[in-house]
C-alpha cells in the first residue's frame, strides 16, 4: 500500500515500466508533480492552521465516537502539509488513531476536515454531515465555522488521484491564495 507520495510515485513508475508504458507513466508523473507543486507555492509563507483529519467515521449515525484520525507520518499529514496546514494529530505513535469527541475536544483543532467515500445517497447534503460536528462548539473549527466536507473515492484512496485532494484542502485552508493558481489538468 502507498504510505506517502513518494511510494506513489514509485508505484506510477513500476507500473508503467512493467506494462511497457513508461513514457505516459513518465507525463502522469510530471503532471502529479506540477499540481502539487502548484499547490506548494500558492500556501507558502501563509499562516498554517491545525487541522485534524478525519478519514473515517459513521456519519449515517451522526455519532462522534470511533473516528479514525490521520496521525504522524501518513499519507494525509504529507497532503496536510503541502496544503499549507500543520496535522493537530501527531502526539501519537499509532498511525491513524481512533478519536471520541473527548478526543477532538483536547485536540482542539482549527480545522476539521472530514473525508468520505461519497454524500449518502439518502441525500444529506455536505452541509448536514459538517453540522454533525455542531456539539462540539468548544473545538475552534466549529466556533469558527472552519468543518468541511471532502467527498470522494478519490479523498480516501492514497494512489495518482492525490492532486484533485491536495487542490482541495489547499483551497479549504488557504481560500484567498488559489485566485488563479492552480489547474484542473
Amino acid at each position: 500500500p502507498q504510505q506517502n507520495l513518494a511510494d506513489i510515485h514509485e508505484a506510477i513508475r513500476l507500473i508503467g515500466t512493467a506494462c511497457g508504458a513508461r513514457a505516459a507513466a513518465d507525463t502522469l508523473l510530471a503532471n502529479l508533480t506540477r499540481r502539487a507543486a502548484a499547490v506548494r507555492r500558492a500556501v507558502a509563507g501563509r499562516p498554517r492552521p491545525r487541522v485534524l483529519l478525519c478519514v473515517g467515521r459513521d456519519t449515517a449515525s451522526g455519532q462522534l465516537a470511533g473516528m479514525s484520525i490521520a496521525g504522524a507520518h501518513t499519507y494525509y499529514d504529507e497532503i496536510i502539509r503541502a496544503a499549507g496546514g500543520t496535522n493537530a494529530c501527531t502526539d501519537t505513535t499509532v498511525t491513524y488513531p481512533e478519536f471520541s469527541a473527548e478526543g477532538v475536544l483536547q485536540t482542539d483543532p482549527g480545522v476539521i476536515v472530514d473525508l468520505i467515500g461519497m454524500l449518502s445517497t439518502d441525500g444529506r447534503p455536505a452541509a448536514q454531515i459538517a453540522g454533525q460536528w455542531d456539539p462540539l462548539r468548544a473545538v475552534a473549527a466549529v466556533r469558527q465555522r472552519q468543518v468541511y466536507v471532502i467527498a470522494g473515492s478519490h479523498a480516501l484512496r492514497p494512489g495518482p488521484r492525490y492532486p484533485q485532494l491536495l487542490e482541495e484542502l489547499g483551497r479549504l485552508l488557504h481560500p484567498q491564495a488559489f485566485g488563479q493558481g492552480v489547474s484542473h489538468g
